[in-house]
């Protein structure tokens, strides 16, 4: 973008330097991936440059499938929690690529209509295929499509 001034702690992540110290017990996965765009030492030592970024600097297209990882995790807290969870919250990733998903959980369908409803950009439609084991599943997908 031509003329576009950089958001200092953007543009402090080509020159900057990572902390050499770490926590051994903590997991710095995302800081080493995110490090690499973000000036995370410009970050952690300006509190106005941190703010003033996501407020005013950070546009929700560029964070869709973020927001949606949050509002399925959000919504989910309300509804029984199980061990599929985790994994449905990394499938809403992609549900900006798609117009519709097919899926068998009545709970994530709920949390993705809810979640749907309230997005601030398009997101596919979720469905609910019948878990009826003695339809086929040819059958099954044509009854919701």
């Amino acid at each position: 973008m031509a003329g576009r001034t950089q958001h200092p702690v953007l543009a402090s992540a080509r020159g900057g330097s990572r902390p050499r110290r770490r926590d051994p017990a903590q997991d710095t996965t995302f800081a080493d991936w995110v490090g690499a765009y973000v000036g995370l030492s410009r970050l952690r030592s300006s509190r106005a440059d941190f703010t003033k970024f996501w407020l005013y600097d950070v546009s929700i297209a560029a964070l869709r499938r973020n927001w949606i990882r949050w509002a399925v995790r959000h919504i989910q807290t309300a509804q029984k929690i199980s061990g599929g969870n985790p994994a449905d919250e990394q499938h809403s990733f992609y549900l900006v690529d798609a117009d519709v998903i097919l899926l068998a959980d009545s709970r994530y369908v709920r949390a993705l209509n809810i979640v749907r409803e309230d997005a601030p950009f398009t997101m596919a439609e979720s469905r609910l295929v019948s878990g009826d084991r003695g339809v086929s599943i040819l059958n099954r997908l044509a009854a919701v499509l």
